[in-house]
């Protein structure tokens, strides 16, 4: 979704990069916040073999992993990087280009990145276990 910005910045007319830098805003700046990328991550990053393809069934990793399952996982996130990078063309296409190279700059940023896991730890089966018991305040 895009979102119109409000721009603050005094427009003129010079040819000096200094004013012309700070003029930028005549260019329509766009911000976006593209989730994609960061929800497919999270539910389709299956890139190690240490990752079970079923969560049921501990044994399906390595040689054992779901094929099929990972090269369908492996498509969403792609699909969602590919949608984030059109939404950012579209914002380069706002701004207008000259030989290639955007007419203003545009900054995308990311809250963080992703690195698959294969370890996970549920407090629920921690309470339970015997290396941990769980103990209930009193009044």
């Amino acid at each position: 979704m895009l979102y119109n910005l409000p721009c603050n910045a005094s427009s003129t007319n010079s040819a000096s990069p200094l004013e012309d830098r700070q003029n930028f805003c005549r260019a329509s700046p766009r911000s976006a916040y593209i989730e994609e990328p960061d929800g497919a991550s999270h539910q389709f990053l299956l890139t190690e073999p240490l990752q079970a393809t079923d969560p049921q069934n501990p044994s399906s990793i390595g040689a054992s992993q779901d094929k099929a399952k990972v090269a369908r996982y492996a498509r969403h996130v792609e699909n969602a990087y590919q949608r984030a990078n059109r939404v950012v063309e579209a914002i380069i296409g706002e701004v207008g280009t000259t030989e290639g190279v955007p007419r203003s700059n545009v900054i995308v940023v990311s809250d963080h990145g992703f690195l698959p896991f294969d370890t996970a730890v549920s407090a629920n089966n921690c309470s339970r276990s015997r290396w941990y018991r769980a103990v209930s305040a009193r009044r």
